[in-house]
């Protein structure tokens, strides 16, 4: 797995998920590897790997050097776009294997999507006969049981689930730092909504700010419901859902939100200088 920098989008656009898709077959295909699961979620993603001739170092740089060379050439970027190396896990028996492919497919829970007809994700293929997209993942179906098995292990609870299978809710933050201020979140939104040329939307402006708050600055729902006088921390994470899902279906308000959170690291940085200024004031 791995996560794009500063919080920002690993997908503008659904062309965006087709090209990271047509990255991850070339490089399999050269590399010997087989993926069994996978899931692309707004800025991460997980994969699921089988490297019978230990080739998954190259199979991941392919993936990643290839993806983020053509995403800077489409979007006009510079620079690395995932965080750092990827994250592994390795699988070491068949229980493990099943818990790791259930963990990846139940991913988009966490916008509160259903699982079963998320796009980004091959868990419909499991379900359906015949459509077991290689050996690794039929390896899955054979060990739970088949297809309907399948189903049932990825969708019946567990007691460490973090997110239910028909109510997806967000996980609470650490506390906010002291800064920013609901100003500066506006005055970020307010700049990007500019360079956009995006319509003054009210909806879409309260969308932004809470996605800044929480997922930006850690703010908790019951911190962003009070700052923004909303009825209940349940209101705030109802919105925050609604949010995160437009991040995945609409490429404008994931620009909006690139460019809002670019300008708020901006405001970030310069305010220690703007601090030495005054302390230095004659």
């Amino acid at each position: 797995m791995n996560h794009a920098i500063r919080r920002e989008p690993a997908f503008r656009c659904d062309d965006d998920r087709y090209r990271f898709l047509d990255h991850v077959q070339a490089a399999t295909e050269a590399c010997g590897t087989t993926v069994a699961s996978l899931c692309l979620m707004w800025n991460h993603f997980h994969l699921l790997v089988h490297s019978a001739e230990g080739t998954l170092a190259e199979t991941m740089h392919r993936v990643s050097s290839g993806f983020t060379r053509q995403y800077n050439k489409v979007h006009g970027y510079t620079g690395p776009l995932f965080r750092s190396r990827y994250t592994s896990v390795p699988v070491n028996d068949d229980e493990q294997l099943l818990v790791t492919s259930r963990y990846i497919h139940r991913n988009p829970l966490e916008l509160g999507l259903r699982i079963d007809t998320y796009p980004w994700s091959n868990y419909r293929d499991f379900l359906e006969h015949g459509r077991a997209p290689n050996d690794s993942a039929r390896l899955i179906l054979e060990l739970v049981g088949g297809p309907q098995a399948y189903r049932r292990f990825v969708e019946s609870p567990f007691p460490s689930d973090e997110f239910d299978i028909s109510d997806g809710r967000n996980e609470v933050r650490a506390a906010p730092r002291a800064t920013p201020s609901l100003a500066t979140f506006g005055r970020a939104i307010r700049t990007a909504m500019t360079n956009e040329g995006a319509p003054d939307d009210q909806g879409t402006r309260a969308a932004l700010l809470i996605l800044l708050a929480v997922d930006g600055e850690g703010w908790t729902h019951r911190q962003v419901a009070a700052a923004l006088g909303l009825r209940s921390e349940a209101a705030s994470r109802a919105r925050s859902k609604r949010a995160r899902q437009r991040l995945v279906r609409d490429e404008r308000f994931a620009r909006l939100f690139s460019a809002a959170a670019s300008d708020l690291r901006d405001s970030i940085a310069a305010w220690p200088m703007r601090s030495r200024h005054r302390c230095q004031a004659p």
